[in-house]
């Protein structure tokens, strides 16, 4: 949270989004079966058309949690590049209570 707080000037890239899961991880990861870095530059470039921060957030966090990005902590990750975007756009804050997050998991399975 303090890396977010100290950095919502920034915008949602491919670096920042790394740093998040260097954060969550310690330890940057190109796994085999990734991504390529194109494919995921598309999206994040695509988020930015989206009007709407909490579509965009969502869409971010749908992308970077499904295709996993990293070989850990992409679910840390996305939520914690969604919440950039949401705090950074002063809308919303995602926050899954640790009862809910098998039902949060499984409702986003069946929407993505």
């Amino acid at each position: 949270m303090q890396f977010m707080l100290s950095n919502l000037d920034r915008p949602v890239d491919l670096d920042l989004v790394k740093e998040y899961n260097r954060i969550v991880c310690e330890s940057l990861c190109d796994k085999p079966g990734m991504p390529a870095i194109g494919k995921i530059e598309e999206v994040l470039r695509l988020a930015k058309e989206i009007d709407h921060p909490i579509k965009q957030g969502f869409y971010l966090f749908g992308h970077i949690a499904r295709e996993q990005w990293f070989n850990d902590g992409n679910e840390r990750t996305a939520q914690l590049v969604a919440n950039h975007v949401f705090v950074q756009n002063n809308v919303a804050m995602l926050a899954v209570p640790v009862e809910e997050r098998e039902n949060f998991w499984h409702k986003l399975v069946k929407v993505l």
